[in-house]
């Protein structure tokens, strides 16, 4: 975790400084070795200065940017190999780093090598708090994982749609999810999008037949619907409409099967249907 700034990062006192009106250009192979300095690149024109680095061969390649950290017998597991720091002025005009991102290598292991990506942000006055972590490495060679709030922090994660502002959201103050909604009421929320819209749909693994959905209906009312393999309503619940079962036998309390009722175990008073006569039979 990054608490403060670096000694490094202070830009106090740079051995070289490219000061407003100069153009530099460095060509070939060049060593910029600046001790215990910063390398200074200052302007007061707007959305200056600008670091260009520029590729002009005609292969597929492009230049690249290296943060290489080469400490020679000494590497270890969570090394941070390079910070990207973006910083700035607070209201007291004091220095602060709002974003870090640092790549760090997580399993050091010749041969089994895993590297790590930590976007980090400063929150609530606390420096380093991570937001996003990509890492190659989860404690075992070949499982990686990505982490979204690793710190616990109440962060909100929201994906958008290209008509549904919030198609998923994950409210980071309890963990309740949401789809459709930002105010989710319940572990997993599902916010229907109108009228005649699946709200929640399973489908079956053979044909994509659908198996359990629930329905908001032309007039905003609710329907829950079973389905068989071959697409058949077996079972119905409208909140406004026809209910029934379909199919199968139907049992009030005790479970039943076919018409051996006495053999199951039956209650007496108990309402079934008998499937072998289609008949509606009070008892065994």
């Amino acid at each position: 975790m990054i608490t403060q700034l670096p000694d490094a990062h202070q830009y106090v006192d740079p051995r070289y400084i490219l000061a407003n009106g100069q153009n530099t250009i460095i060509t070939g192979n060049t060593l910029i070795n600046t001790g215990p300095n910063n390398f200074k690149f200052s302007s007061t024109i707007s959305s200056r200065p600008q670091i260009i680095i520029e590729n002009i061969n005609i292969d597929s390649s492009g230049p690249s940017l290296v943060l290489w950290k080469k400490s020679i017998g000494s590497a270890a597991d969570d090394d941070a190999l390079g910070h990207i720091y973006f910083v700035g002025l607070d209201s007291g005009d004091g220095t602060t780093t709002y974003v870090d991102i640092v790549g760090q290598s997580a399993d050091v292991t010749h041969l089994d090598e895993a590297g790590k990506l930590d976007f980090q942000f400063i929150m609530d006055g606390t420096n380093g708090v991570s937001f996003l972590k990509m890492s190659a490495y989860n404690g075992a060679v070949n499982e990686g994982s990505i982490v979204f709030n690793d710190g616990s922090r109440d962060i909100d994660f929201r994906v958008e749609s290209d008509n549904d502002a919030n198609a998923f959201f994950i409210q980071g103050s309890d963990g309740k999810s949401g789809f459709g909604t930002a105010t989710p009421n319940a572990r997993v929320d599902i916010k229907s999008a109108g009228n005649s819209t699946v709200v929640f749909n399973c489908d079956s693994s053979l044909d994509n037949d659908s198996l359990f959905y629930v329905y908001q209906d032309a007039d905003g009312d609710g329907l829950i619907r079973l389905q068989d393999a071959g697409a058949n309503i077996t079972f119905q619940a409208h909140s406004n409409g026809d209910n029934y079962f379909n199919g199968g036998p139907v049992f009030m309390s005790a479970l039943k099967s076919g018409a051996n009722q006495a053999a199951a175990g039956a209650a007496v008073n108990e309402l079934w249907h008998d499937t072998n006569d289609n008949s509606i039979k009070i008892g065994v």
